[in-house]
């Protein structure tokens, strides 16, 4: 019936037409299309009604309409079906994201802590070379009854002091001291005075000055001797940049639910190239430096739940930012 459909390109009735279906006496058959798409054939036939062309003008628009309609069921389906195939294909590749995600986090993770054992074996070998060789020294001095020279002596103190401190870092930075850090309910204000006041003289003797601006401040709850290491690390690396004339300003105010310490030098500033690496262990821009003192400090304010920042420009000056949570007791408050 569609091949003679589409031969005769119209719509068929008979008896006026060759039958389509002898058993019935009378019928109407058109194709089920829409532009170029064939989709199927309508047929209405009977052995009671006879058809005519007259008919067949209605019957060609019902087909047209059906046509249509059977476009948009497809049409319709073939939308569900893309997005339930869509929906497997967006989970399936999202958890193929979410592996790699991880796969990465653990090569970082892995890359990040291979860097860092052997970062520490490096600077705990640095210092483990003198006292190796002052060792030797001593060994063949005693041995020759010759007298000790007390300087051999105090350079295996410096280096085991040098590898203590290092040691001791990296334990307040993973929290693993001995006894936990104490926290209470501290004013910031009384501590950074001090700090002021610790380096007030030392700050006067090389030509430098430090300003303190500290606004009425609501207690932080924290740790006072790390917040203490953390302010003190930063007024000494302000003073190390610092030349003659140079001025450190310490200011603290309240910012909705947190105290925001900064410490803004007018030293030689930080290069871009490395603003991105002052928090990482080990490095250092100062000769004698262990390159833990902003990595520390860092751990010690994340541990606070705080966050620390810092920026930079070169010839102008450095300021470190400090973002610290208020106690719970004073946001109630």
């Amino acid at each position: 019936i569609r091949d003679r459909l589409l031969k005769a390109g119209r719509p068929l009735v008979w008896p006026e037409d060759e039958p389509l279906l002898p058993q019935y006496g009378s019928g109407m058959a058109a194709l089920l299309q829409h532009g170029d798409e064939t989709f199927g054939v309508l047929i209405v036939a009977s052995n009671h009604v006879t058809y005519n062309k007259g008919h067949l003008r209605l019957f060609q628009g019902a087909s047209r309409q059906a046509g249509l309609a059977l476009r948009n069921a497809i049409l319709h389906e073939i939308q569900v079906q893309y997005a339930l195939h869509l929906e497997d294909m967006v989970a399936e590749r999202t958890a193929e994201l979410k592996s790699a995600q991880q796969m990465l986090i653990r090569s970082e993770k892995l890359a990040s802590i291979g860097h860092l054992a052997a970062n520490i074996a490096h600077e705990i070998n640095n210092p483990l070379q003198p006292i190796m060789i002052t060792l030797d020294d001593l060994v063949e001095t005693v041995q020759n009854n010759m007298p000790v020279d007390i300087r051999g002596i105090e350079i295996i103190q410096e280096s085991v002091e040098r590898i203590r401190r290092i040691v001791s870092q990296l334990l307040e930075f993973t929290g693993k001291r001995s006894s936990g850090p104490d926290f209470s309910e501290l004013d910031l204000q009384s501590i950074l005075e001090r700090i002021v006041a610790l380096n007030r003289k030392f700050f006067e003797k090389e030509g430098m000055s430090i300003e303190l601006d500290v606004d009425e401040l609501p207690p932080v709850h924290g740790s006072k001797d790390q917040l203490e290491q953390v302010f003190m690390n930063l007024t000494l690396n302000a003073q190390a940049a610092m030349s003659r004339n140079g001025v450190l300003k310490i200011s603290a105010r309240a910012e909705g639910d947190h105290v925001v310490i900064q410490f803004r030098d007018n030293g030689a500033g930080i290069p871009p190239d490395q603003i991105d690496r002052i928090f990482d262990p080990f490095y250092s821009t100062k000769a004698n430096g262990t390159g833990l003192g902003l990595f520390v400090s860092y751990g010690i304010i994340e541990g606070h739940h705080g966050k620390i920042e810092a920026e930079s420009e070169v010839n102008v000056g450095t300021t470190f930012t400090i973002h610290l949570p208020i106690s719970e007791p004073a946001k109630r408050a």
